[in-house]
């Protein structure tokens, strides 16, 4: 189990990567008439959208079929983070 300090430390860090797009109607009426399968697949997908996001990421990559942003696996995501680290190193 991890002690409360150690919790905080690691959603911290976990945010400073994040954007957190407020839900609007405007997302949830471009959700709504999205063709895809789950609506709150949908929810996320404007939501990326709306920011124009360059990745999303989920283990649920099927129901993002007809995305326009880039949608990856949390692996596929890690692997990029680290690619771009060694040519960041490389510069």
């Amino acid at each position: 189990m991890v002690d409360e300090t150690t919790a905080r430390a690691d959603a911290q860090a976990i945010l400073k990567g994040l954007h957190l797009e407020p839900l609007s109607q405007t997302i949830l009426d471009h959700a709504l008439a999205s063709a895809g399968p789950d609506f709150e697949d949908n929810i996320q997908l404007a939501s990326a959208e709306s920011i124009s996001a360059s990745h999303l990421i989920t283990r649920n990559k099927k129901d993002f079929d007809t995305s326009k942003v880039t949608v990856l696996t949390p692996e596929e995501w890690l692997v990029l983070q680290e690619v771009a680290a060694l040519e960041a190193k490389l510069i």
